[in-house]
């Protein structure tokens, strides 16, 4: 949760206002791991999301959730 290109904090005040507004979101909480370390452990989900995307499927977001777990969101 710490992240030297995103400062994990003020993610999380970003989501809570996308959320609140109604934007669909996909945010992911990876505890343990920086920005740059993320990268290889998540590129496969990624690479599966934005190809979901371009086949034109819909991604209703996550929020009220905050992790992995899918734990509800800490608001």
């Amino acid at each position: 949760t710490w992240d030297q290109a995103a400062p994990f904090r003020d993610a999380k005040v970003l989501r809570k206002n996308y959320c609140a507004g109604k934007t669909p979101l996909r945010f992911v909480e990876v505890i343990g791991l920086e920005h740059v370390s993320t990268g290889p452990v998540w590129m496969p989900q990624a690479a599966k999301w934005l190809a979901a995307r371009f086949d034109g499927k819909v991604d209703k977001g996550n929020c009220g959730k905050n992790n992995i777990f899918g734990l509800p969101s800490d608001k």
